[in-house]
């Protein structure tokens, strides 16, 4: 997961949910910039991580060639989850950097977003219609999604999302 994804369902009230419902796993650079002092949600991510709940990884340059990652055009965070997935830990990636997602898309790699991750707990019975629709909400607000996302998010067909269900 990339640190802006972890933000956003923290802002929502879904990183909870998240991590009750997968094993999240994050590089060292989206653990260092969660738990930034002085940023929301900072003592939070400081105490899952502390506890374990949330895993933390180490990505490497090797994995970053082998993958093809051009690391000129990706931030640090969404480099080193990539990296990460190529190391194979993780079946999936959360990922909301529309530069990752493109490099998920050309590679293949099964990816979702925040807001479409709350439609996964809502489709696979994990939330309530009410969360799903008071999270949606929130997210449409604070997320920097396109129209053409947000439609999809909500309206693309559960077969699409199933493989991603808890």
């Amino acid at each position: 997961m990339d640190s802006s994804s972890a933000i956003l369902l923290f802002k929502a009230g879904m990183i909870e949910q998240a991590l009750a419902c997968y094993i999240i796993v994050v590089p060292e650079s989206v653990e260092k910039e969660l738990t930034r002092p002085g940023r929301e949600g900072a003592e939070f991510f400081l105490m899952i991580c502390s506890q374990g709940r949330m895993v933390t990884g180490n990505a490497t340059e090797e994995a970053d060639e082998n993958a093809g990652l051009s690391p000129e055009k990706l931030g640090p965070g969404e480099r080193d989850v990539l990296s990460l997935y190529a190391q194979g830990k993780g079946d999936f990636i959360v990922v909301d950097d529309k530069k990752a997602a493109q490099v998920c898309i050309k590679k293949k790699i099964p990816y979702v977003n925040a807001l479409l991750l709350v439609r996964i707990f809502a489709d696979s019975g994990r939330i309530t219609r009410e969360s799903y629709s008071a999270a949606f909400e929130k997210l449409t607000r604070i997320g920097w999604y396109s129209e053409r996302i947000v439609s999809f998010a909500r309206s693309c067909e559960r077969e699409r999302i199933s493989d991603f269900f808890p």
